[in-house]
């Protein structure tokens, strides 16, 4: 069986790897953060300076050590990201010299997208301008509220001049896509305060917003205060209020709503953070840090002493992918149409499943025909996009797609 052509429906079109660098510190550590990072605030009055080439040398060395993995080092790289952690707490020269040394080891296509994310506190003029010079064109500020309510109680460190300031300096800067975070749903909160956020961001020149609805996140400081009753949980209400909102407030400004949390500017959709949700290959560097070559996926170990006393990788954890539950967790997440010749595509190259592809594959229209008859989504010219009520229950209708295509006793 096979699907019906259509035309290429995704916003990025690129079929290359990128790469991400994990820098593992921030000021200090934010309650509802599942990320890897050490709050500097923790550690005293060490000689940052010092951490910070420690960093970069073991971040060089298992650079060193995966790009001699073939499955790597003949891919071509279109994107790489700095994120963290609070990555805008590297100095400019540093991001030059990280970049250097992958240009020296890897195949990157001169016109890549360069992204590094921080905080508001980092970015002013001087320091934007330093980026744009070694060759950051793209950056993504954690701004999350203007509410020091909102930040006080979830531990952000903030500072009320810089968060006041970061607009005005992205607009001015010459980086050529720049955007911010926001994050809604905090206890307390209502609809007119989440509105305040989002009319001051919409009130000057971005290119990008990533828009979050606040989540309990197991692992988490915030998830343990809940448990203990000292910090209350997220209002739902709330969230789902705007959730179903946003797309179409957003709209009127020239955003597109293309992932679940993700919103851009026509020629502005993150390039990097596409290659997962269209299930490409990609390598991750630092502490935390993830990676997949297409076929194995590997986890660096979460703590940073551990990860630099070995960068070079052997005590990595590494598993097979799953080309089921990974590829529906990844795909499904896009809001624009997604190519059902792309789910074909990943399951061909897979031969465990060479036999029973064609099962497989009619199972899947199985499991999108019940969500088109639930009103979850639309199935049409080789391609299925979710409904609003089919993306206000994602994971549930995730799984019931992982159930019907993973087992064939499933009542069709």
């Amino acid at each position: 069986m096979r699907f019906p052509k259509v035309q290429q429906i995704q916003p990025v079109s690129s079929t290359k790897s990128g790469i991400y660098i994990h820098f593992p510190y921030c000021l200090q550590k934010c309650h509802y953060c599942d990320f890897y990072s050490v709050g500097l605030d923790e550690i005293g009055g060490s000689d940052f300076d010092s951490r910070l080439l420690e960093f970069e040398a073991s971040l060089l060395a298992e650079l060193n050590h995966r790009s001699r993995d073939g499955a790597f080092l003949e891919q071509r790289y279109d994107s790489i990201y700095f994120g963290g952690g609070t990555s805008s707490l590297m100095p400019a020269e540093m991001v030059r010299r990280i970049l250097s040394g992958l240009h020296a080891s890897l195949n990157i296509d001169p016109d890549a997208e360069i992204t590094l994310e921080g905080n508001p506190e980092n970015f002013s003029a001087d320091y934007l301008l330093s980026l744009h010079q070694v060759g950051i064109n793209r950056i993504n500020s954690g701004l999350q509220t203007y509410n020091s309510r909102f930040l006080k109680d979830m531990n952000r460190y903030h500072n009320t001049d810089s968060y006041a300031r970061l607009l005005q300096s992205l607009a001015e800067c010459p980086i050529p896509s720049v955007g911010v975070d926001l994050i809604y749903g905090f206890h307390g909160q209502s609809f007119e305060d989440f509105s305040a956020d989002l009319n001051r961001v919409l009130a000057y020149p971005l290119q990008h917003l990533s828009i979050y609805s606040l989540t309990v996140e197991p692992e988490t400081r915030y998830a343990r205060n809940i448990r203990r009753g000292s910090q209350q949980a997220p209002e739902e209400p709330l969230q789902e209020h705007i959730f179903r909102r946003l797309p179409d407030i957003l709209a009127q400004q020239g955003f597109a709503h293309y992932e679940i949390s993700n919103y851009s500017q026509e020629g502005h959709v993150c390039r990097h953070n596409w290659k997962y949700w269209d299930y490409r290959p990609y390598l991750g560097l630092g502490p935390g840090a993830h990676g997949f070559n297409g076929a194995f996926r590997y986890a660096n170990p979460r703590n940073l002493v551990t990860w630099s006393q070995n960068p070079q990788g052997t005590a990595v954890e590494s598993e097979r992918h799953d080309p089921i539950i990974d590829l529906f967790l990844n795909l499904f997440r896009i809001t624009l149409p997604i190519s059902l010749e792309r789910i074909r595509e990943v399951w061909a190259g897979e031969e465990a499943l060479c036999d029973a592809l064609d099962e497989m594959q009619q199972r899947l229209m199985d499991g999108l025909d019940l969500l088109e008859a639930k009103g979850m989504g639309t199935l049409q010219y080789g391609s299925f996009q979710w409904s609003p009520e089919g993306l206000l229950f994602l994971d549930s209708n995730i799984e019931k797609l992982v159930q019907i295509v993973s087992d064939p006793q499933m009542v069709r």
